[in-house]
């Protein structure tokens, strides 16, 4: 695989193309060529994964601009989509790496972006592998988008903090766990039905587990009514915990880990 840097409106066109087809959503919701061009002008980032084979198949794209949040640089990293035929093959992690690394070798210490909270396969690369951090949510952040990966929900976003330089980033660069603590409380468990049930009255300052439905994509193809308990069952657990300062730590089988951060540690 070779990552690299795209440029001009032929190759950034293949962007939006491959966002219409990862995503489904409406034309009114892609993102024009010309503001990834304008993007990548201004200092953005947007990077394409191609096969060493085919140097002009288009894998997976992220697309990236300049951010300058609380006195800080760094960039906010708006898309990231994987051709969905090649998911699981390790070019999402290999284009977010690429994307560190080229922020880094330009002195920025942090990049930004938001996430589904229900998608946990996409938490887990951005968590786990990656060691970033949810820091914040944001109730129905961007409307109703529609497509194959939103639906009708609320468009509910997890935002995510990757600092850079950061322990946590540099063992899950070197392949390693970022660690952690297994709580055993759950906020919110998945009942025998699928459907979401309220956990144990865990204290503020405690860990704990929040689940997540199997498959966000399945339940709002086959019962939207599903999908959005899942959605506000989530929303109630984690929004005043990371209102209160706690943070959403690591995303795997069983779910979400949730928890305040010690003094210092990001």
């Amino acid at each position: 695989m070779i990552v690299r840097e795209l440029h001009g409106q032929g190759e950034l066109a293949r962007c939006t193309a491959l966002e219409a087809e990862v995503w489904g959503v409406a034309p009114r919701e892609l993102t024009p060529v010309a503001v990834l061009v304008a993007w990548a002008d201004a200092g953005g980032l947007v990077s394409g994964a191609f096969g060493k084979d085919d140097p002009e198949g288009l894998l997976g794209f992220t697309a990236a601009f300049p951010s300058f949040v609380a006195g800080e640089p760094g960039l906010h990293s708006h898309q990231a989509a994987v051709r969905a035929d090649l998911r699981d093959r390790g070019i999402g992690l290999a284009l977010k790496r690429f994307q560190r690394t080229w922020a880094l070798e330009r002195g920025l210490r942090v990049i930004r972006w938001t996430c589904d909270p229900l998608q946990g396969r996409n938490l887990h690369l951005n968590l786990d592998r990656l060691g970033a951090l949810g820091v914040a949510y944001l109730p129905d952040h961007y409307g109703t988008i529609g497509g194959d990966l939103n639906g009708d929900l609320p468009s509910d976003r997890l935002l995510v903090e990757w600092r850079l330089d950061s322990a946590r980033a540099a063992r899950a660069a070197a392949g390693e766990a970022v660690g952690g603590d297994e709580p055993e409380a759950w906020a919110v468990r998945a009942g025998a039905d699928g459907l979401p049930q309220a956990g144990e009255d865990a204290g503020p300052q405690d860990d704990v587990r929040v689940a997540l439905p199997a498959s966000l994509d399945v339940l709002l193809a086959r019962a939207p009514e599903a999908a959005l308990a899942w959605r506000l069952a989530v929303r109630e657990a984690l929004a005043p915990r990371l209102a209160a300062g706690a943070a959403v730590k690591l995303a795997d089988r069983a779910g979400l880990v949730v928890g305040v951060l010690p003094t210092g540690q990001t």
